[in-house]
């Protein structure tokens, strides 16, 4: 049946054109005639609504020629979208389930099956759902995880974004084809024909996408902004983002602090007063380049060149200057900065190289084979070699010549004179020392509930951390959408209130990271909490925990994504800015605009969100932000000062220490935390384990590591300074330098030991690392020797077992469990 359909398509498609026995081929719509077929379907291309006026015909021309699959091309499209209301108003839990847009992964679904469906426009029988290739559903999008196979990295559920790119297989447009040959005329004519194409398909696909979410109530905003070509298959929208922007949009009302004492009405006054001080300011625009265009505007309406009225720029009072100054150097502190390596830092300089060495390999460069020392010394030999050859030959020049009695005396004490000034001065000349720089990541496991701390993606880059923009609304922003706001709401969506874009720059976010972030910098600027909290959270070597409460995510969406490295390598721009390198991209003033006008869309559905429960008419206090201050903030901040106060301890302790000669035993009784410090909240069961381990700790019963063991264990504990060695009664101090140990430079040790392969796991008991590594629980074959652990501590075994089993209840119990100190 499917050959018998092909034959009836081949002889519709020649009853189509006009064949004499000839190449060439005749349009049966125009009576144009064109040499080959491929010609002629470049034509059709073109122009089919009107050649091929008949529908079946058109029908089967979309479907058995433009949307075949060696017709299928691989493009990026710039879309955006707005969580439906029940999501933003009500900020639900991650598993309730609301009608309309959700968040990313369904907007990108909703993208492609709009795609698809305008693509099968007019088609008779479009192909179902279930027979489309895997390879066209298949969604890379800059905010996905699905590439990098772990949900640590998640878009926070139910946020929106202004931007996003995805890729995805789609049948190409009928645009022409632009001739070298063309002058610059033709040339602006078809680019603008091609361009009208592509906003005909633009405008389709969102007309479809307003079908898919039209409904009652808001059910979310989807939209499509463009596309573009990608000629490069390589090309992934998530893996291959250079910068991810995330932001969040506070009310004002988080940055106010009444006096102390002052009333309800003094309070509403400050309040506005400190609203007042906040100039509004849109995003991208610059003050300084304001001010310039206003006074070249002015001076032209004195000349009497233009007939508009001019508003002056604002410019903040000097209070205001020195608070956002202020806030700017605190934003400052959250990001990773670059620091000098030490070249003392064995480790450092180790990962410094193998970063450098990865850098070139990628860019295609060989890596520089370094020198060891035994060739450097050989080199120097043979300088000196070539040197004492050199002072042969002028000794035999000079042999050439008679010789007075005593030259010969004469020019041996001239040689050792220099040979006395070279010396001097190589003394004198000092080791130049390279500097070399490295951006020093942080470490944000405090900042998301699903990384632990000695996890890789823990380590974070945090480029930026600004101010972006101070907005305000009016009654005319609610009432223009589909479904006004409540009544208690209006009387705090008025254009005194300012709210702020707070926007977060960096390689990658993981899940929670950016709001818990501005919940802790609003912490800070309240004075809940004092500045050296930073300290605390980021140190990498305190090993307490100080989870940080999250901000509720109808404040946040994604503001962008950058592809800097890919646009050069597909000639195209792939973010919406003002670019004229490439005439092919996202650059255009038109989508340019569209995304300007729904970054507002997106600005007063987050603003409505906040203002959804009204402000209180006493003090003028938003509502929303007064409830998540009183019961999440404050009550987070009470807890995480006396965790800050520990830390103090700590800190001191280990000043304290590293001061002293004290024994390692009292250093760690020293910095290891009281039990009276665990927090009530955790279970009992972990509290049970943690008396158990210290109970085995304080015995003296701890095993050491065994000799198979420590090939699996590294320490990277500092090893010690000296050492003595005993020799017929007398005692020798042995002084070895001291070596900073990580993870990589164990690993390299390890690797190039060849003797005695244990030695690189050096480790002194009772200081951590590779120190009393033993198993509990139950070997899995019966002849193998069963851990010795479970007689030295069974109360430590059993409550092991049952708090793994309470903390994975679905998963089958391991069989052994290690203990490590």
């Amino acid at each position: 049946h499917r050959k018998a359909d092909t034959q009836k398509n081949r002889k519709r498609q020649t009853k189509m054109t006009k064949g004499d026995g000839s190449k060439s081929q005749i349009c049966k719509g125009c009576n144009k005639e064109f040499p080959s077929k491929n010609a002629l379907f470049r034509h059709l291309r073109e122009s089919a609504e009107t050649c091929l006026s008949n529908p079946e015909d058109y029908a089967r021309f979309i479907q058995y020629v433009v949307n075949s699959e060696q017709n299928m091309e691989k493009i990026a499209v710039l879309y955006g979208y707005i969580p439906s209301r029940d999501y933003l108003q009500r900020d639900v839990d991650e598993k309730t389930e609301w009608s309309g847009v959700s968040g990313g992964e369904d907007a990108a679904s909703m993208v492609v099956e709009a795609i698809r469906s305008v693509a099968w426009k007019g088609a008779t029988s479009p192909p179902p759902s279930s027979s489309v290739s895997s390879k066209d559903t298949k969604i890379n999008r800059s905010y996905g995880h699905k590439s990098k196979g772990t949900d640590i990295v998640a878009q926070d559920a139910h946020t929106g974004a202004i931007t996003e790119v995805l890729t995805c297989r789609a049948p190409p447009l009928l645009l022409s084809n632009i001739e070298k040959d063309a002058d610059k005329s033709q040339r602006d004519e078809l680019r603008a024909k091609n361009k009208k194409v592509e906003q005909t398909w633009v405008d389709e696909v969102n007309a479809q996408l307003q079908l898919d979410t039209k409904g009652e109530g808001g059910r979310g905003v989807v939209k499509v902004f463009g596309r573009v070509t990608i000629s490069n298959k390589r090309f992934n929208a998530e893996l291959d983002v250079t910068h991810r922007r995330v932001e969040y949009l506070i009310p004002a009302d988080f940055l106010f602090l009444p006096s102390s004492s002052a009333s309800n009405e003094q309070i509403k006054l400050e309040r506005q007063k400190f609203f007042d001080s906040l100039v509004s300011f849109q995003p991208g625009s610059n003050p300084f380049l304001d001010r310039i265009a206003y006074e070249q505007l002015k001076n032209n309406e004195e000349n009497g060149n233009i007939d508009i009225a001019l508003v002056a720029p604002t410019k903040p009072s000097p209070e205001a200057l020195t608070y956002l100054y202020k806030i700017k150097k605190l934003m400052k502190k959250f990001t990773t900065q670059i620091v000098e390596v030490d070249a003392t830092d064995e480790s450092a300089m180790m990962e410094k190289r193998f970063h450098d060495e990865k850098r070139k390999k990628q860019r295609g460069k060989p890596p520089r084979k370094r020198k060891t020392e035994d060739e450097k010394m050989k080199k120097d030999d043979s300088k000196e070699q070539d040197g004492t050859n050199n002072e042969k030959g002028n000794d035999r020049m000079e042999t050439k010549r008679p010789r007075k009695e005593g030259d010969e005396e004469s020019l041996r004490q001239r040689k050792d004179d220099n040979n006395i000034t070279n010396n001097a001065l190589k003394k004198k000349e000092k080791p130049k020392k390279i500097k070399t720089h490295v951006l020093k990541r942080k470490r944000f496991h405090n900042f998301t509930s699903t990384v632990m701390a000695h996890e890789f993606l823990a380590y974070r880059r945090l480029d930026r951390f600004f101010h972006r923009a101070t907005v305000r609304f009016d009654e005319n922003d609610a009432a223009d959408k589909e479904e006004e706001l409540p009544e208690e709401s209006n009387n705090a969506f008025h254009s005194e209130r300012p709210f702020l874009a707070l926007t977060l720059t960096g390689d990658l976010f993981l899940n929670g990271q950016a709001r818990r972030v501005i919940a802790l910098f609003l912490a800070i600027c309240r004075g809940c909490i004092d500045e050296d909290i930073l300290d605390c959270v980021f140190d990498e070597e305190y090993t307490n925990l100080v989870p940080i409460v999250p901000l509720p995510s109808f404040g946040m969406y994604a503001e962008g994504s950058t592809y800097m490295s890919w646009e050069g390598k597909i000639k195209a721009i792939l973010s919406p800015r003002k670019a004229d390198l490439y005439d092919r991209g996202f650059n255009d003033e038109d989508t340019i605009r569209s995304v300007e006008h729904f970054q507002h869309d997106v600005f007063r559905e987050v603003a409505s969100a906040w203002c959804r429960e009204g402000e209180d008419n006493v003090t003028g206090r938003l509502v929303s932000e007064q409830k998540w201050t009183e019961e999440v903030l404050q009550p987070w901040a009470v807890k995480a000062k006396e965790q800050l106060q520990d830390y103090r301890k700590w800190k001191e302790a280990k000043r304290l220490v590293s001061d002293s000669n004290t024994e390692t035993e009292m250093v760690a009784e020293t910095l290891a935390p009281s039990l009276e410090s665990v927090d009530t909240s955790v279970p009992h069961l972990f509290q049970k384990v943690l008396k158990y381990l210290r109970e085995a700790d304080s015995s003296g019963l701890w095993p050491t590591t065994t000799p198979k063991r420590q090939l699996v264990m590294v320490s990277t504990k500092e090893e010690d300074a000296t050492g003595t060695q005993n020799d017929n009664n007398c005692s020798d101090t042995i002084v070895s330098p001291k070596i900073n140990t990580s993870l990589s430079a164990a690993h390299m040790r390890a690797k190039s030991n060849k003797e005695i392969r244990s030695s690189a796991y050096a480790f002194v008991e009772g200081q951590g690392g590779a120190s009393g590594s033993f198993s509990i629980g139950a070997m899995p074959k019966k002849q193998s020797e069963q851990p010795k652990g479970n007689t030295l501590f069974p109360e430590l075994m059993k409550a092991a077992f049952e708090l793994e089993i309470a903390l994975c209840p679905e998963r089958e119990p391991s069989s052994t469990i290690a203990v490590n100190r």
